[in-house]
Parts: C-alpha cells; sequence; structure tokens
C-alpha cells in the first residue's frame, strides 16, 4: 500500500474505530510500507515484553533488525490525543530494554519518534522526528525511509536526526537571504542554481549532507 492510499484511508475510517482496528487499518500498513513483513515473527512481534521489564504489560509491537528487537512501537486509538502521559508509557517499555534505540508512539495519524540522545537506555522526553500521515511533506517521506527495513542501521536514527538539524540550517539561510530582497532578486536573476549555493554557503552545509534535489523541496524557490 502507498502513502497517499494509507491517507485516503484515515479520511475514510470512523473517527471513534477502536486501538486494535487503528492497528489493523493504519499502524500495520504503514510498518508494511516500511518493508518489513507484518506476517513474520522475524520482523514483527506483537504484544512483546521487554527484556528487564517487571510489569506484565506488553508494548504493541517490537520491530527486529536481524531477528533483534531494536525499534517499538506503542499504538493509541485513532484520534486519541498524544499526551505526556502516552510518552511515559512508551518509556518505560524503552528503559527497559537496552537494544532498543527508537521507540515511535502513534494513533494512527501522528507517530512521534523517540531516541535517547540525552541519556542512553533513557528514551527522551521529547521528540525528533514526527511524521503525520494526513499532512506530510516529501521530505518527511524521505526522513521516514531512514527506518525502513532497507536502511534500519545502527546510525539510522543519528542519521535522520542530522538531515533534520542540516535542513533547519538551510531554511534559516534562506530566511535570511529572502529577507533581503534586492540581494535575493540579483540572485534570482542569475539562476536558481546560485540562489542554492548561496545558501549552501551561509548554512555551511554541503551537498555530500543535503543532496540538492531535497534542498529544492526544503525551500520551493521555483514557486516564489
Amino acid at each position: 500500500m502507498q502513502l497517499m492510499e494509507l491517507r485516503n484511508k484515515l479520511y475514510d475510517l470512523d473517527r471513534n474505530i477502536c486501538e486494535e482496528k487503528t492497528k489493523l487499518y493504519l499502524v500495520l500498513p504503514l510498518i508494511e510500507y516500511l518493508g518489513y513483513d507484518i506476517f513474520s515473527p522475524f520482523d514483527i512481534i506483537p504484544e512483546y515484553k521487554p527484556r528487564y521489564y517487571a510489569g506484565n504489560d506488553r508494548v504493541d509491537y517490537a520491530i527486529c533488525d536481524d531477528e533483534i528487537p531494536k525499534i517499538f512501537v506503542e499504538v493509541k486509538r485513532l484520534r486519541t490525543d498524544l499526551k505526556e502521559e502516552h510518552v511515559s508509557w512508551l518509556a518505560k517499555y524503552f528503559n527497559s530494554d537496552p537494544f532498543i534505540k527508537l521507540g515511535i508512539l502513534t494513533n494512527g495519524e501522528r507517530y512521534l519518534f523517540f531516541t535517547d540522545s540525552v541519556h542512553e537506555n533513557m528514551m527522551d522526553t521529547e521528540p525528533f522526528f514526527e511524521f503525520n500521515l494526513k499532512t506530510y511533506h516529501p521530505i518527511d517521506e524521505y526522513l521516514i525511509d531512514y527506518f525502513s527495513k532497507s536502511n534500519f542501521n545502527g546510525s539510522s536514527v543519528e542519521l535522520c536526526m542530522k538531515t533534520i538539524s542540516e535542513l533547519g540550517k538551510i531554511q534559516n539561510a534562506f530566511r535570511l537571504i529572502y529577507a533581503n530582497q534586492e540581494h535575493f532578486k540579483e540572485l534570482r536573476e542569475t539562476g536558481d542554481e546560485n540562489v542554492m549555493k548561496e545558501i549552501y554557503k551561509i548554512a555551511k552545509v554541503t551537498e555530500e549532507d543535503i543532496p540538492l534535489n531535497l534542498a529544492f523541496i526544503a525551500v520551493p524557490i521555483h514557486r516564489l
């Protein structure tokens, strides 16, 4: 299933569907979109108990890399307003398994991505990335692909965070140039490529950090 199909399904669903239907109709299809075999116990383990978790609760899904759980997914009913209490619920699972480096909290529409960037094996209280199925942008598609089965590895979280940071620098550099309309118009007269070169220079970013085609999506100069 493609993302557009999944987004269309989101609009068709009853606002009051239960958590199990949220998993079945929205969350599992997105996991499958990322290339995981949702019917394989080597890829997905439902109702997984973290290694050192003392309680009887279980995280909704553990996504595996080389048959070892590396991603936890905690699901709430569609339209649930994801709050601090839900983040804490995911954190208690995340913090109980040292192999987990990515935790995802979702209500089927919003997907909040967490890691342990502050203290190792202690989930951050704020997500480093949010994917919204209803309002996603092409950049979001690029970023979520870091966590697909074909791309996910030990450095995926770090690479995604770095890309988000570099894109932020590019957007800020563009705002600086655009604020000076006279300079911006002069640059545009020489071509959009030169505008981008100036943006990269100000942002101290290279094409090796951020591909030019991705930067053009982040900074849609051609629409101005």
